[in-house]
């Protein structure tokens, strides 16, 4: 309903990090479908961009949708060599209180095409 009425300001407002943070894969796909940037740098999430947000300080992985949320990032264009701080979302990953989960997905589903990438050297 609220991507409907358009809201203002409509775009990059850092629900997609909320909704990623959170394991909201639907709400994920649908801020994605509303053109929402999953490489958007939110300074109200520390400057991270979606992936990052999610990596960095989402719960472990809740009844399994740890998957959904990152194959619709991907989908949605997701940068998984974008840094903070120097670190990219697999080292944000390794900073979670809970890493062991969301660094395994991490891996399978959107890293291990380029998990030798120089980018990942921190």
């Amino acid at each position: 309903m609220l991507l409907k009425s358009k809201p203002s300001p409509p775009l990059n407002d850092g629900s997609l990090h909320e909704a990623a943070r959170e394991l909201h894969g639907r709400i994920v796909d649908e801020l994605l479908r509303a053109k929402h940037d999953p490489n958007f740098i939110s300074y109200k999430h520390g400057g991270r961009n979606a992936l990052a947000e999610l990596c960095y300080a989402a719960a472990t992985d809740k009844q399994g949708r740890l998957k959904e949320v990152l194959d619709a990032l991907v989908r949605g264009g997701v940068k998984p060599t974008s840094k903070y701080r120097g670190k990219t979302a697999l080292f944000l990953a390794l900073d979670n209180p809970a890493p062991i989960a969301i660094v395994i997905k991490l891996v399978e589903r959107v890293m291990y095409k380029d998990i030798n990438s120089r980018e990942h050297i921190y």
